[in-house]
C-alpha cells in the first residue's frame, strides 16, 4: 500500500524584479504570496495495531488476574511470531465498576455486579510480511480486541525533505507565472 505525503500551503513571498538592489526589504515592493503542493507516494513499512485486553468479574482482583492472563497470551503470541516486546506500549489502563439496572418495587435501581478491567495497547510491527499471520493470530485469541490498524513509514524525514522541496519548487513556478501575468520578473 502507498501512502501520499501532500505538503500544503508552503507560502513562500517572492520579491518583484523591480525591487531595490539593498539586502534590506522595503515594505513598499511588490509582492505576492504563493501556495505550493508537493506530493510524494512511498510504500508503506510499519503498521500501527491498537489493541485492547478486558476482563470482568465480581471480584477485581480477579478480574485484573483474568486481563493478565490475557496480556500474557499477547505477549506469548509476539514472542511466537518473533516480534519484539519493545514496540508494544501501554496507552491506557482502567478498572471501571460494572453496574446493572433492575426493577425494585416498580423503579429501576442500579446495583454495582463487578469491575472492568481493561487496557489499551499500542504495537508498532516494522515487518509488514508479518502483518496478515499476526492480525489471524490475534483474530484467533477471542480475547484480544483489535480496535485499529493503520500504516505508515518508519523514517519519513527523508520524504518529508522532498517532498518540501516539491512544494517549493511548485510555489516557485506559481510565483513566476502571476508575475509574468502582470508583466514583471520575479527578484530574489
Amino acid at each position: 500500500m502507498y501512502r501520499s505525503l501532500i505538503f500544503v500551503a508552503l507560502l513562500l513571498t517572492f520579491q518583484s524584479a523591480c525591487s531595490h538592489s539593498d539586502s534590506a526589504i522595503d515594505s513598499s515592493q511588490d509582492t505576492i504570496s504563493v501556495s505550493g503542493i508537493g506530493e510524494v507516494e512511498v510504500k508503506s513499512d510499519q503498521a500501527t495495531l491498537r489493541l485492547e485486553i478486558s476482563a470482568e468479574n465480581k471480584l477485581m482482583a480477579a478480574a485484573k488476574s483474568q486481563a493478565d492472563t490475557r496480556y500474557q497470551t499477547l505477549l506469548d503470541l509476539l514472542d511466537e511470531h518473533r516480534l519484539s516486546t519493545d514496540e508494544l506500549t501501554l496507552t491506557q489502563l482502567n478498572i471501571n465498576p460494572v453496574y446493572e439496572w433492575r426493577p425494585v418495587n416498580g423503579d429501576n435501581k442500579r446495583f454495582q455486579t463487578g469491575y472492568r478491567v481493561s487496557r489499551s495497547l499500542s504495537f508498532e510491527l516494522n515487518d509488514l510480511e508479518k502483518l496478515a499471520s499476526l492480525l489471524e493470530a490475534l483474530a484467533g485469541t477471542q480475547t484480544i480486541e483489535i480496535n485499529s490498524v493503520s500504516r505508515g513509514i518508519q523514517d519519513p524525514s527523508a520524504v518529508i525533505e522532498e517532498a518540501t522541496a516539491k512544494a517549493a519548487a511548485d510555489a516557485k513556478s506559481r510565483a513566476a507565472f502571476i508575475a509574468k501575468q502582470f508583466g514583471r520578473d520575479l527578484g530574489e
